[in-house]
């Protein structure tokens, strides 16, 4: 018998050394600044894989008839099914997907001491933990997008708890383009 729990350990650990990698041989000039770009990395992915084939699915699965609407405000307006849970569960997918594009955009910048690339990381991850916090009770893969989301939090405070840009040792010169 499987476990429904190993997937989504297999995704974690997946993200998380992907995350670990990007940051230490790509980017990140130390190894305080290559553990936040790392971590961010790994929260953004994290968010993403989870959320945008979860909300594509379920909106799938309901627009072509899959599942029933269940939600108490249910309606027909003009002919058209209109159900406030397929709605909820799209807004709040689409706000967990537009914060993970954000902390991965950031994350390069952040990984080269940018306060404002961090700022923005933050910003994105708190929006995150407020999303999914409260869905906690109700969705028992909520752990797997808050540890990630709480470790870079907690990575990108400690690189940048000075408040101002981060003077990183010279930064690895980039591959000639063709």
């Amino acid at each position: 018998m499987e476990s429904q729990i190993v997937p989504p350990i297999l995704m974690t650990t997946a993200t998380a050394l992907a995350g670990l990698i990007y940051g230490f041989r790509h980017r990140s000039p130390g190894w305080r600044s290559a553990f936040a770009a790392g971590s961010a990395v790994w929260s953004g992915a994290q968010v993403l894989i989870f959320m945008l084939p979860h909300t594509v699915v379920s909106t799938a699965m309901r627009i072509l008839g899959k599942s029933k609407a269940i939600s108490l405000v249910h309606t027909n307006i003009a002919g058209v099914d209109y159900d406030f849970r397929l709605y909820s569960l799209v807004l709040v997918g689409i706000l967990f997907v537009m914060q993970a594009v954000n902390i991965l955009r950031a994350g390069r910048a952040a990984s080269e001491g940018d306060l404002a690339a961090s700022r923005r990381i933050r910003r994105s991850i708190w929006n995150v933990l407020l999303l999914a916090i409260p869905l906690a009770p109700i969705s028992p893969g909520i752990p797997f997008l808050t540890a990630p989301a709480v470790l870079a939090l907690i990575t990108q405070r400690m690189l940048f708890a000075s408040g101002s840009r981060v003077n990183l040792s010279e930064p690895r010169p980039q591959a000639a383009t063709a």
